[in-house]
This record gives C-alpha cells, sequence and structure tokens, in this order.
C-alpha cells in the first residue's frame, strides 16, 4: 500500500518538474557589452522578456562568439542562435524592400526610419522579405556619417578616399561621390585605418566610440549618408517551442518597444 502511495505521488509530482523546468534560449549580439544598443536596449529587453515569462524561459546573451555582423541571419536561421540583432549591410541582397531605409539624405534620425520601418512591415509591405524569421524588432542606427584620417571639406575631397563601408548602398554612395568602397568587418576597421589600408569609415556616430574609431580618425563629416538597418529577430522553431506565457511576454514587447529603449 505503502509502494503504491508513493508511485501515485511520483506520477503526480512529474509535471510539476517538467513545468519547472526552464526553457533556455541564446541570444546572439555583436558588440561588446559595453556598447549603447546593448546597455540600452538589447539587455533591457531580455530582463523584462524573461522578468514576464513567470520563469518558463531563460535567455542567455552571447556577445560576439557565436555569430559577427556578416552571418548573424544565418545562424538565426540554421539554429545556432535562437534570438540575434544584426545589421541589415551584410545581407541587404536579400532584403531590397528593406533597404529603402539606407538610402542617403532620407531620414532625419534613426528614430524616424525605425518608426517607418515597422509600419512597413506591420502593413504587409516588407513582411515577405521576413518569412524565414519571427521579426522582433526593426530600427535603425543613427545616421552613418564620414569619418576620416584627413578633412574631407569638398566633395572633391572624396575623390580617390578608400573608405569601409558596411552595406552595398553605403558603397553605391561613396562610389558615386568619387571615393573607392571597400567592404570588411567592422571589426578589422581600426588596425585598417591605424595602418593606412583605408582612409576613412562610413558608420554612425555612436559606433566611433563602441570600435574606438575616433582613436584612430581626426575628422568627421557630419553628413546623411545612409540610416543602417538593425533588425531582432527569433528563430521559428524556436518560439513555435516556447511556453504560452513566454510567447505572449515576447509579443508584448515587439517592434516600437525595442527602438523605444534605444531612445
Amino acid at each position: 500500500m505503502k509502494k503504491l502511495w508513493f508511485a501515485a505521488a511520483l506520477v503526480a509530482l512529474a509535471p510539476m518538474g517538467a513545468s519547472a523546468q526552464k526553457m533556455e534560449l541564446k541570444y546572439v549580439v555583436q558588440p561588446p557589452p559595453q556598447a549603447s544598443i546593448n546597455a540600452r536596449a538589447a539587455v533591457p529587453w531580455v530582463d523584462e522578456v524573461v522578468k514576464d515569462s513567470g520563469g518558463t524561459i531563460e535567455i542567455k546573451v552571447y556577445y560576439g562568439t557565436i555569430a559577427n555582423m556578416a552571418n548573424s541571419y544565418d545562424r538565426l536561421l540554421n539554429g545556432v542562435a535562437d534570438m540575434a540583432y544584426g545589421i541589415l549591410g551584410p545581407v541587404s541582397g536579400q532584403f531590397p524592400k528593406t533597404s529603402v531605409a539606407t538610402l542617403p539624405f532620407e531620414v532625419k534620425s534613426s528614430a524616424e526610419a525605425g518608426t517607418a520601418l515597422w509600419a512597413l512591415f506591420q502593413r504587409g509591405l516588407i513582411a515577405d522579405e521576413w518569412s524565414k524569421v519571427k521579426v522582433l524588432a526593426l530600427g535603425a542606427f543613427a545616421n552613418v556619417g564620414l569619418h576620416s584620417r584627413k578633412p574631407i571639406l569638398t566633395l572633391d575631397d572624396i575623390a580617390g578616399v578608400k573608405t569601409s563601408v558596411q552595406s552595398r548602398l553605403a558603397g553605391e554612395t561613396i562610389a558615386k561621390l568619387g571615393g573607392t568602397p571597400i567592404t570588411m568587418p567592422i571589426l578589422d576597421v581600426y588596425g585598417s585605418l591605424q595602418r593606412g589600408t583605408i582612409d576613412a569609415v562610413t558608420i554612425g556616430w555612436p559606433a566611433t566610440s563602441t570600435f574606438k574609431i575616433n582613436e584612430v580618425v581626426s575628422h568627421h563629416t557630419d553628413v546623411p549618408l545612409a540610416a543602417e538597418v538593425i533588425y531582432q529577430a527569433m528563430n521559428k522553431a524556436s518560439y513555435a517551442k516556447l511556453p504560452e506565457k513566454a510567447k505572449a511576454a515576447i509579443d508584448a514587447k515587439l517592434g516600437p518597444h525595442y527602438v523605444d529603449l534605444l531612445a
């Protein structure tokens, strides 16, 4: 009789033990922990989602160890990462409609670009480009300016300037202005500027501090050459496996919520 009672108790407790098991998700980001997008948006977003999930999930943030800017989207598709944020530049060829936000001289601020992009996505105008993942947010970094080793005061000064770019459109813009665009990972830019392999880089103001570009350039041309799109997305299969409370916590913090944390 005691054995039967003990067995029944184990059966009754088994579902409780299973439900108490937290699901761990891998969230990959590229810049170091102190970068503003991590400190102001990615990590606060993670903390809020985990709290609101009622203890059903744990989200571990990986800083540049599982993916880089060039392969974050692929890592998301193949399930190496459950969540990721990255820039559109390295995969912009797959997102021609979303790339509208990267056109030069189109937006005055990253907030303006992010708000417009999310509206386009919600209305279905660019949603087909993102059908392979669950989109959590679309936004933009601050407008890309030109940061150089030598002063650039006129259009003639850009002629022949070897310039690092992070997207196809930025490269086309530099080429139209007479410069020589060079595509390279952002982590290689510091050393290339230091050695003189390149003369300038097109990135937003916040990134000059994050990647210490201001240590190797002394001139800044503040023109809105482009806005670099940020995506925050999730592997569809990973999302489908989540408990309903975790799904609700994530869905409550889509789009504008993430962009507002950056503002």
